[in-house]
């Protein structure tokens, strides 16, 4: 390869890098660049825990198209143990770490955790099993964080047309059928209420 040559590859080598650096730049800043150009598309996302001496949350420091996802992760410190992820009411969001956020304007992401040694955290969930149609629906109900070996009383209210069937463990084990379920908190647990529902008749949509 002559000089002239060997000098036109070296250009052509610069030159690419400059392209592929300031394309890789412009990727980089996509969302920076929508975000000025579509201000009320986009928002921030702001993350936090409840405290930074049990764990930490990973933060999204560029603007997020609004109804999109971001994936959030949480990670304990020694000792403790991720819980799950709330908004800023305090409303429950996921037990999922990683979380698959799907972005909603003015919320703020916040992790929790616990101390297996010292708190158990008590969930509740809601199974309804519509008998006309056999879907299943479940809802988280409440997650709470309780000091270990605490005494819980857990109360069922059916909706209209549902029926109270019973308490149920992560085992699918009958815990009991009356609408009243008291235990103590040794561990931490989700307990299930099942109901069955049945769609209205015509007079009962009628009244």
């Amino acid at each position: 390869m002559s000089k002239k040559s060997f000098g036109k590859f070296i250009l052509f080598l610069l030159a690419t890098a400059i392209v592929v650096t300031i394309g890789f730049g412009i990727y980089h800043h996509l969302n920076d660049i929508k975000a000025l150009i579509n201000p009320e598309n986009y928002t921030t996302v702001e993350t936090s825990t409840e405290d930074d001496k049990k764990g930490s949350i990973s933060e999204i420091d560029k603007p997020q198209l609004i109804g999109g996802g971001v994936k959030i992760t949480a990670v304990p410190e020694e000792g403790y143990e991720f819980w799950a992820f709330f908004n800023n009411k305090n409303e429950f969001l996921s037990f999922d770490n990683p979380f698959e956020y799907r972005i909603v304007e003015g919320e703020k992401i916040v992790a929790k955790f616990y101390n297996p040694e010292t708190e158990a955290i008590v969930t509740v969930v809601k199974e309804v099993t519509n008998l006309d149609t056999d879907k299943v629906e479940t809802s988280v109900i409440s997650t709470e964080k309780k000091v270990l070996d605490s005494s819980v009383e857990l109360t069922a209210e059916a909706g209209e047309n549902e029926t109270f069937v019973g308490f149920y463990n992560e085992d699918g084990e009958e815990l009991g059928t009356e609408t009243s379920y008291n235990f103590t908190a040794n561990e931490s647990i989700t307990i299930t209420m099942k109901f069955t529902y049945t769609e209205p008749t015509q007079e009962e949509v009628e009244a």
